[in-house]
C-alpha cells in the first residue's frame, strides 16, 4: 500500500477507536494510535505560524486527546525532530509544508514502529472495505496470512468501531464499512452482488476515483461505461457533484470516504466547500477554454503559487469562471489588463487552510481535515524572538525516538 494512504487509513482508524475503551488497544495498535494522532495535530498546526504553548496544549488534549506532558516529551521534539515545528519557550513555529509530507513521514513511522500483527491485518481490512464492500472470499485471503485470535482481533476492534461489518445476502457473507456506507449499504451490497461479471470494472472505476478525487465525467467514461458510472453513483458507492460553469455542465465524481472524513468531525458544510472548490480546479485544468485560460499544468502549481506569493494566474477565465469561489471566500479576483484577471489570497486564515487542502487534494492523491480550533476561544498573537529557544533534553536518531515514543505509549 502506497505510505501516504497508509497514513490515512491509519489516521481514520485511530480517529474512531480512541473513543473505544478496550485493554490490548495500547498493545495490538501500539502503532496506529500515536501515528493517527501525529497527522490529526501535524495537520490541524498547517498554516498556523506562531501558537502558544497554551493554544498546542488545548489542541492537543481536547481535539486529540494528548495529555501535557506526553506532549512535551515525545510529540513536539519528534515533530521538531521531523522540520515540522521549532519549539520554544512559549510558542512554537511551524512549518508543515503539505499534507504530503505529513502523511508521508507518519506513513513511514508506522511502518518503523513494529506494527502489531492486529493492527496490520486492520488496515488491510479498513482500506478494502472503504473502498467498497467486498466478499467473504476477497477477505478470507487476507484473513488466512494471520493466526485466528489476530483476526478475531482485529475484527472485534473494527466492528466495535463501526469501521468493518459484516452483512449476509443470498447465503454469502459481504464485508463492508459502516462508517463509510452508512445505512445504505443493503442497497450497496446488493449492487455489487448483481454485478458479477462487472465487478472488476466496478472496483476499478472507485478505485480511478480514489485517487483522482473530482475526476470529471467524459475522463471517467474513458475508464468505464457511462451508464455503469450512473449505476454506481446510485448504488451509493460514488458521489457525483454537477457544476455549471457558463455554458459548460459537467459532473463531478468523489469517493464517500472523503465525505465521511469530513462530516465525522461535525464539518460537512466544510466538505462541501472542499468539494467544490477541487471540481472548479479539475474543470480549468480539463475543460475550460483553452482561449480564455485553461490551466497547462495541475492546479497544485498555481495554488503552491497563490498561497506562497498571495497572488498567481493571469487570465480572462479567472474573471469569469470562478465566481462561485470568490462567492465562498476561497479566493479574490482583480484585474490586470485588459479583460483578464488574477487570484489574490482571502484575508481569513481559516479559507486559506481550506485552499491548502484544495491544492494538496492534486499533489497528493489523499485529503485529510485538520482540526476546527476556530471555535475554541485560544488566544493567539505570540510574535517571534519574545523569549528563549526551548530545546529537547534529547537528541536522538527518529528511529530510535519513535521506538522510545512507541514504548512509552505501549505502557499507558
Amino acid at each position: 500500500m502506497d505510505v501516504k494512504r497508509l497514513a490515512v487509513r491509519v489516521t481514520d482508524i485511530g480517529r474512531i477507536l480512541d473513543r473505544l475503551e478496550s485493554p490490548v488497544l495500547g498493545s495490538h495498535y501500539r502503532a496506529t494510535l500515536p501515528a493517527s494522532r501525529m497527522a490529526r495535530l501535524l495537520v490541524s498546526l498547517q498554516g498556523q505560524d506562531v501558537i502558544p504553548i497554551p493554544a498546542v496544549e488545548s489542541i492537543a488534549h481536547k481535539e486529540v486527546g494528548i495529555a501535557s506532558l506526553e506532549l512535551h516529551r515525545t510529540y513536539l521534539p519528534l515533530f521538531q525532530d521531523w522540520g515540522f515545528i521549532r519549539v520554544y519557550e512559549d510558542r512554537i513555529e511551524e512549518d508543515v509544508k503539505s499534507r504530503e509530507s505529513v502523511l508521508t513521514r507518519v506513513g513511514k513511522f508506522w511502518e518503523e514502529s513494529n506494527p502489531h500483527p492486529v493492527e496490520e491485518l486492520s488496515v488491510k481490512l479498513f482500506d478494502s472495505a472503504a473502498l467498497a464492500p467486498q466478499h467473504s472470499d476477497i477477505v478470507q485471503r487476507l484473513v488466512d496470512n494471520y493466526k485466528s485470535e489476530i483476526s478475531t482481533s482485529a475484527f472485534t476492534h473494527l466492528r466495535e468501531g463501526g469501521l468493518v461489518d459484516k452483512f449476509t445476502y443470498e447465503n454469502a457473507n459481504w464485508y463492508y464499512s459502516p462508517e463509510i456506507f452508512g445505512e445504505n449499504y443493503p442497497a450497496v451490497i446488493k449492487f455489487v452482488s448483481s454485478h458479477k461479471e462487472k465487478r472488476a470494472d466496478v472496483y476499478s472505476i472507485i478505485e480511478t476515483v480514489l485517487g483522482d478525487q473530482g475526476i470529471p465525467h467524459d475522463l471517467l467514461c474513458q475508464v468505464g461505461l457511462g451508464v455503469l458510472i450512473d449505476q454506481i453513483v446510485g448504488a451509493g458507492l460514488l458521489m457525483g457533484y454537477p457544476l455549471s460553469i457558463g455554458k459548460s455542465s459537467q459532473v463531478f465524481y468523489f469517493t464517500p470516504d472523503l465525505r465521511n472524513r469530513f462530516e465525522r468531525e461535525g464539518r460537512g458544510d466544510k466538505f462541501e466547500l472542499i468539494k467544490t472548490g477541487i471540481s472548479h480546479f479539475q474543470f480549468a485544468h480539463r475543460m475550460a477554454n483553452k482561449k480564455t485560460g485553461r490551466l497547462k499544468f495541475s492546479p497544485y502549481v498555481l495554488l503552491d503559487r497563490l498561497l506562497e506569493k498571495g497572488v498567481a494566474g493571469n487570465a480572462t477565465a479567472i474573471g469569469t469562471d470562478y465566481y462561485l469561489l470568490v462567492q465562498k471566500g476561497l479566493v479574490k479576483t482583480e484585474p490586470t489588463s485588459g479583460t483578464r484577471y488574477r487570484f489574490l489570497l482571502p484575508d481569513s486564515k481559516e479559507k486559506i487552510s481550506d485552499l491548502q487542502t484544495i491544492r494538496d487534494s492534486f499533489r497528493d492523491k489523499w485529503v485529510v481535515p485538520k482540526i476546527d480550533i476556530s471555535v475554541m476561544g485560544i488566544p493567539s498573537g505570540a510574535l517571534p524572538g519574545d523569549s528563549i529557544a526551548y530545546r529537547s533534553k534529547k537528541v536522538v536518531a527518529g528511529r530510535e525516538l519513535a521506538r522510545e515514543f512507541a514504548r512509552e505509549v505501549y505502557k499507558l
